[in-house]
């Protein structure tokens, strides 16, 4: 039988033993906790009277393969109880509240809050498949200076038919521009200063014309990964407004490379 002093060493010795153990741990695990912090993403919704479509997005985040550090939703004051359904159902999700100013401000206050590198945009109406961010992922890490990884789209309606206002060679899967198909690095949304809000239909097209003057790199998954749901109620339908911010965008770019 042990005595007390025998006793006081072993347990010094285990203690000793104990902290080499972490420490090797560590060591070990150091190099991989990096690449994962280094691969963090965070989600950003903007709402605005989703009730109807709040569900089938947020579902689609949460399904995802991947694992999301956060999801932030910024209610751009919304006047349905769509927050309310966000506060039963997803607990973890992290709600911002705002006057109406536009999704390009929601989008703003959304990514400014989040703290990982990298950042992912989703419309309150579209859907993502549940591999998109792990695919796109794998796609940033084919080259660690990729800012900007994109992604196919799928056009799909509540009735079965797409509106007029799409054109045929869109009807089949094709590469995606919006925002909700982007995985993008915060640092790079710093450097562009986000989202122009003084476009209301046009702010995601303004930002990617930026972008790409810059010949940053971007890299596309190939495969299907964005569900874009027409509802008769999309902003892009309203095609005044839109074609007013085209047309405002394009004498931008004039003005840009005269």
């Amino acid at each position: 039988q042990l005595n007390i002093k025998e006793l006081g060493l072993l347990k010094v010795l285990k203690a000793s033993l104990d902290r080499r153990t972490a420490s090797n741990t560590c060591e070990i695990l150091a190099p991989h906790l990096g690449e994962m912090r280094s691969y963090q993403v965070s989600v950003v919704l903007p709402l605005y009277n989703g009730v109807q479509y709040i569900r089938r997005a947020l579902d689609s985040v949460m399904s995802q393969t991947y694992p999301i550090e956060k999801v932030i939703v910024v209610d751009d004051g919304s006047q349905d109880n769509s927050v309310d359904i966000v506060e039963k159902y997803y607990p973890e999700v992290q709600i911002l509240r705002q006057m109406n100013k536009g999704v390009a401000s929601a989008r703003n206050a959304g990514w400014k809050a989040c703290t990982t590198p990298w950042i992912a945009f989703i419309d309150q109406d579209d859907e993502w498949l549940q591999k998109k961010i792990a695919l796109q992922i794998e796609k940033a890490k084919e080259n660690s200076q990729t800012d900007w990884v994109g992604c196919y789209q799928r056009f799909q309606s509540v009735g079965g038919e797409l509106p007029t206002c799409v054109n045929s060679n869109f009807q089949q899967d094709h590469l995606s521009q919006i925002p909700s198909a982007w995985l993008i690095r915060k640092s790079i949304l710093e450097s562009l200063n986000g989202f122009n809000e003084k476009y209301r239909y046009g702010s995601d097209l303004d930002l990617l014309r930026r972008y790409r003057a810059l010949n940053l790199t971007e890299q596309n998954s190939t495969e299907t990964l964005l569900i874009k749901h027409f509802t008769g109620e999309n902003e892009t339908m309203s095609v005044k407004e839109s074609v007013k911010d085209m047309l405002s965008i394009i004498h931008e770019q004039i003005k840009s490379k005269g």
